[in-house]
């Protein structure tokens, strides 16, 4: 996830401190993996327009197949900013590395920096600006439908625009096939107003929706140390430390990752939001799916932490965070047990079936409107 600014409600009198984070989502090379998956999903479905399938390939180098998407997955180091990368590969990773080093270019109509489109923090849609906070009993959960549509409100300038960065990216893509502009001129290499453009920009965003600390104002799951200002980066954690750390692999935890990815992809063959049939309403839907997973996140990391107390009055020191233990901690959700390492697959296996439905249904709009 990109460095990113935030109004948050510290305290009920209203005191409002802004914080700053670099941080990855869901992390390049997840991306990457995430959506290599989503397009062998379109590839290996039969009902797919043959044009469609012939573009999926013409833009996705070295595609190969689940094994070579494992192997990535398991044994590949990307970092940070990866070198090499090409055709849509390129373009899903491309919006962080432009989140991350180019803070004056405004994105349009919005008239806000990249780094904006990533995140929604629902708290930060409320009216009432006491409710402007994460809390662990989800008691200042947003009511979606009274998220305002208007792009100019202000809040949404605190709060993110990835709802709107969704649907731009989305309408874009549509035009794009609409106007046969599929790939970059090579006669105007400078020009990005394309298909592959757009659709990496598309599907960035779309998993970054699902990636339950981009729905929050406490995105670094500070709220759950005595000591915020010296808690650990728990959202690196959740996001790409265990997958993409230069020093630590976790082989076995990446093994039992891979694993539950793949049992939670089988579980979630389809996209449950497309019904809904309005990418902008489908967006909050996800982030507010993607928000109830919080209370796990946070007491996960107390527990890998040794942070003691309670989630609502967290005392003494933490320490470093153990990542084996603060993904194989066991809580609960609906009174069933769940791992963050369960949770985690679970919303990536949600990652992979929203970026084969976008995909799919842009494209028949596209051709549907002809």
């Amino acid at each position: 996830m990109p460095i990113r600014s935030h109004l948050r409600a510290a305290i009920a009198c209203l005191v409002l401190a802004c914080v700053t984070s670099s941080a990855w989502a869901w992390g390049t090379k997840e991306h990457v993996v995430l959506t290599r998956l989503a397009v062998l999903r379109v590839m290996d479905d039969p009902t797919a327009p043959a044009g469609l399938k012939d573009f999926l390939r013409s833009i996705t180098p070295e595609l190969a197949d689940r094994d070579a998407a494992k192997d990535l997955f398991l044994n590949t180091r990307f970092g940070a900013e990866p070198k090499g990368l090409q055709g849509l590969w390129f373009w899903v990773v491309e919006p962080d590395i432009r989140a991350n080093n180019d803070r004056k270019t405004l994105i349009q109509p919005f008239g806000v920096p990249e780094r904006t489109m990533h995140f929604v923090d629902l708290e930060l849609l409320h009216e009432d600006i006491e409710k402007r906070v994460y809390k662990h009993d989800l008691s200042t959960r947003l009511d979606i439908a009274k998220a305002p549509l208007d792009s100019t409100d202000a809040r949404y300038r605190q709060a993110g625009y990835l709802p709107f960065a969704i649907q731009q990216s989305y309408d874009k893509f549509v035009q794009s096939i609409k106007d046969g502009r599929l790939q970059a001129d090579e006669n105007k290499p400078q020009e990005n107003d394309h298909a592959l453009r757009w659709l990496g920009f598309l599907v960035h965003y779309a998993q970054d929706n699902c990636q339950p600390q981009h729905a929050t104002a406490d995105y670094k799951s500070q709220s759950y140390f005595a000591n915020r200002r010296a808690a650990p980066n728990v959202h690196a954690e959740m996001e790409w430390r265990m997958n993409d750390d230069e020093i630590e692999l976790f082989p076995e935890l990446r093994k039992d990752y891979w694993q539950a990815l793949r049992a939670a992809m089988e579980k979630q063959p389809a996209d449950p939001f497309a019904k809904v049939n309005d990418v902008w309403k489908e967006t909050l839907a996800v982030a507010d799916l993607s928000y109830q997973q919080l209370p796990l996140i946070g007491l996960a990391a107390m527990h890998a932490t040794g942070q003691a107390g309670t989630p609502d009055k967290p005392v003494g020191d933490a320490g470093k965070v153990d990542t084996e233990k603060f993904f194989r901690f066991e809580g609960k959700r609906d009174d069933k047990p769940i791992t963050v390492l369960q949770m985690k697959a679970e919303q990536q296996a949600l990652a992979v079936a929203r970026t084969a439905s976008l995909i799919r249904r842009a494209w028949d709009q596209a051709h549907a409107a002809k």
